[in-house]
């Protein structure tokens, strides 16, 4: 990481470091060819094109001497109603960093106090979607520093544009290019100096359906101070789109890291060896308001299965060619009952050719088994909510609960079994006795081990005896 205090201020080697949301300093800073995320803007504004939903990022990191970084990132997709909108995303980002403390003297060399250099930004980002391949944004930024008294304002811009190619053997190629730093003004206290523009080039290529990613980058800064170029290298594999495993280098430093996608919830871990000491990174990504990330992973491996047959989809006539778009916008917005309905009328069509056929029969399984894990998590849900009631004695909100999830989920056993419960309990309260057994014993034989089950019977069976001794 560069620190200001560490390279003696100069702004152009200011980096706002997105570093371990999205995993970018465990691929030792090589992100902006490969990742699509409500962090990309500072790397590369193109980025954000590819987020699918609404994303939130926060991040939090002490640094030496008392310093601080801090970042909020914030993606916003636009309806796809109309085409100024469509595969458009608007992100916010708010970033500060904070030098580690520095002992302020006076003229006879006294120590007064300290002193640190803080920077803050703000960034505005457009991104969009050019076609399935190519993605095109622009931050604009406002940048605030305060040191040792002195407050400057400046205002520039990025753009960068992301490509990827399908080669022949499935593997992926990818581009990116990025200009930084556009149309800075010049620090108002520090007239013979601005922040230098500077151009990244980055490559990466994606094997195995891109489980396997490698990615290489060179950042020049465009300036008459400016050093050799910096390169950078990194690696990242995914594994069942749950665990990523990463490692990079840099001109300066190297990291490993890994990262954990759980539904909406992404954590990204980054270990960084540095010349100052060891540094842990921790990011916490959130995406809201669409569809979990295998849902998405899901969709868009359906979607390229499809694309993929576009040179047959020519054969057939513009009704057969209209149902597909529609099924697939139908699979994009998640109504996935729906969707399969409308596959289902295209698969049943003639003529289809083999490998369409294929392509649509692949899809109809993805929706049938996230339609099967929302229900699955539907009806653990409703039994939780059950389950809470009869804790409470609330048997008639029992009832309600448990029929739900059975009637998602039929075969759930343990819902079965507190239904008979539930039965039971509401007979013993209304004082039919060998009705509310007959129920326990039933949710016995169905849960031999439940201890639960167990009590309520010996309870049962000793105050019938003590009523009969009356």
């Amino acid at each position: 990481m560069l620190i200001l205090w560490i390279t003696g201020g100069r702004p152009e080697r200011f980096f706002l470091p997105w570093e371990a949301a999205h995993g970018v300093w465990a691929v030792g800073g090589a992100f902006s060819t490969v990742r699509e995320s409500v962090g990309a803007p500072y790397w590369n504004p193109a980025g954000l094109a590819g987020t699918s939903g609404y994303e939130l990022s926060l991040l939090y990191v002490p640094l030496w001497l008392k310093g601080e970084y801090a970042a909020v990132n914030y993606g916003h997709p636009l309806p796809d109603a109309f085409a100024l909108t469509r595969n458009t995303t608007l992100g916010l980002g708010y970033y500060r960093i904070k030098s580690g403390l520095a002992e302020q003297t006076d003229i006879l060399k006294r120590s007064v106090g300290t002193f640190s250099d803080c920077w803050d930004m703000i960034s505005l980002t457009y991104a969009r979607k050019i076609s399935e391949s190519v993605n095109w944004g622009f931050n604009y930024k406002i940048l605030n520093r305060n040191f040792f008294g002195y407050q400057n304002r400046l205002y520039g811009a990025d753009t960068g544009l992301q490509s990827n190619y399908k080669l022949p053997g499935g593997d992926t190629l990818k581009f990116s290019v990025v200009l930084q730093n556009l149309f800075f003004n010049k620090m108002q206290n520090r007239i013979s100096e601005k922040i230098a523009p500077n151009v990244k080039l980055r490559i990466g290529y994606g094997a195995w359906d891109d489980k396997l990613n490698f990615i290489f980058d060179i950042d020049q800064f465009l300036s008459k101070s400016s050093a050799d170029p910096r390169l950078y290298f990194g690696c990242e594999a995914d594994i069942l789109n749950l665990l990523s495993l990463r490692a990079g280098i840099n001109y300066k430093q190297s990291a490993l890291g890994m990262g954990i996608n759980l539904f909406n919830l992404k954590l990204d871990y980054a270990y960084i060896f540095h010349d100052l000491g060891n540094m842990h990174r921790l990011g916490v990504d959130f995406s809201f308001g669409k569809k979990y990330d295998r849902e998405i992973m899901a969709i868009k491996e359906a979607k390229e299965k499809v694309e993929l047959k576009t040179e047959n989809l020519e054969r057939t006539d513009r009704i057969y060619r209209n149902l597909i778009t529609k099924a697939m916008e139908i699979f994009m917005e998640g109504d996935y009952p729906e969707a399969r309905e409308k596959f289902m009328e295209i698969a049943a069509m003639d003529p289809l050719n083999k490998k369409t056929r294929e392509s649509i029969e692949d899809i109809l399984d993805k929706i049938d088994s996230i339609i099967l894990e929302q229900k699955i998590e539907e009806a653990e849900k409703h039994y939780k909510e059950a389950y809470l009631h009869f804790k409470n004695n609330s048997f008639d909100k029992v009832a309600e609960e448990i029929d739900k999830a059975l009637k998602l989920r039929p075969d759930l056993k343990k819902a079965k079994v507190l239904k008979l419960r539930n039965m039971g309990f509401q007979s013993l309260v209304a004082d039919k006795l060998n009705e509310g057994k007959q129920y326990l014993e039933q949710a016995l034989e169905l849960d031999p081990d439940n201890e639960g089950i167990k009590k309520n019977l010996k309870k049962l069976r000793k105050y019938r005896k003590t009523k009969e001794g009356q």
